[in-house]
């Protein structure tokens, strides 16, 4: 079962916690239900409540739902992250320069201002093209 099929059951079928098979009970993702909980405005309280249980107490975490809910459809917009990634170039010049990972190479893009990435990929040597190809990524 995915996260919003447990939200359907929790919302409109108001289904038991012990009718589920021990795959469907594994299947429970207690983070998703939050976080689809939690991105509708009128349940954000709750979820931040909630989720101060122990995530190992899946049934619960489900009863505690089943029972607050109002038996209503649900449906929550998901929120997708709106960052667009760095080019793998600009990530591995940035990686290079500082010696450490993309994934902190993507940090210190989003920290260092557009005058220092030029700088710093002036200092590596790249073209005048090259470095306005990877500037127009940066806002």
């Amino acid at each position: 079962m995915t996260p919003w099929d447990f939200i359907k059951e929790l919302t409109v079928n108001k289904k038991s916690w012990d009718s589920y098979t021990e795959a469907e009970k594994n299947d429970f993702n207690s983070y998703m239900i939050h976080k689809i909980l939690s991105m509708d405005e009128n349940y954000i309280e709750l979820a931040n409540i909630v989720q101060k249980i122990n995530p190992t107490e899946k049934q619960q975490i489900y009863n505690t739902y089943l029972n607050i809910l109002p038996k209503k459809s649900l449906y929550s917009k998901y929120i997708k992250s709106s960052s667009k990634p760095y080019s793998n170039e600009l990530l591995n010049n940035i990686s290079f320069y500082f010696q450490c990972s993309k994934k902190e190479a993507n940090e210190y893009i989003g920290i260092l201002s557009k005058t220092d990435i030029e700088n710093i990929l002036t200092e590596l040597g790249l073209d005048d093209k090259t470095r306005k190809s990877l500037l127009k990524e940066i806002k």
